[in-house]
């Protein structure tokens, strides 16, 4: 029996190393996993923001002026496009200075959703937040939107042909930015999400 001993001992002492090596092995594995995820996450995070700014960003140049006189066919027309054209969009509202609705797409991922129900940013510059609209998490990028006259000949007339205020005795009208509206787009954030648990 005492001639076991040193076998039954390094029988141990191997079993405690394998031990040891493994759960290292695994906490590894795990830490690695965990460390993949997050930087997914982050990248894919990353590049919803940045598309929603890019889309925001267009929306409200394309739609300037159509905002400005008011063009509720154009600014109909232009966020369904928007809409249509953008799987993970959830709404599109385009506002007037006073705030008041001009157009409206909401998407079938919130088919309950008014416009309406919309907290209106009112932000001086681009707004990016995440808020919880009916439950789901959502993207919501606000832009506040400019519109910049031409400049108007001595009469106070338009001039289609020179952006410049025209020199005279009398002097001319320069061109003005002012704010006309805001653009609202909502992105759900459902699909990254999905990607990322892809991604585990």
């Amino acid at each position: 029996m005492a001639n076991e001993a040193p076998g039954g001992l390094r029988f141990s002492l191997r079993s405690k190393i394998v031990a040891v090596t493994g759960a290292s092995v695994a906490l590894l594995a795990i830490s690695l996993t965990l460390t993949f995820t997050s930087r997914v996450g982050e990248v894919l995070d990353a590049e919803l923001r940045r598309r929603s700014k890019v889309v925001s960003l267009g929306l409200a140049s394309s739609l300037a002026y159509a905002i400005f006189s008011e063009d509720k066919v154009s600014l109909s027309e232009t966020v369904k496009a928007t809409l249509r054209d953008n799987d993970d969009a959830a709404y599109v509202v385009v506002r007037d200075a006073k705030g008041n609705i001009l157009a409206e797409a909401i998407g079938a991922q919130l088919p309950n959703l008014k416009a309406a129900e919309l907290e209106r940013s009112g932000a001086e510059s681009l707004k990016v937040v995440e808020r919880q609209v009916q439950g789901s998490p959502v993207l919501d990028v606000s832009l506040p939107v400019s519109f910049v006259e031409r400049a108007r000949d001595d009469a106070g007339s338009l001039d289609p042909f020179n952006p410049e205020p025209k020199k005279s005795a009398k002097g001319a009208t320069p061109a003005e930015s002012k704010r006309v509206g805001e653009v609202q787009l909502g992105l759900m954030k459902a699909p990254v999400r999905e990607q990322l648990a892809e991604a585990r």
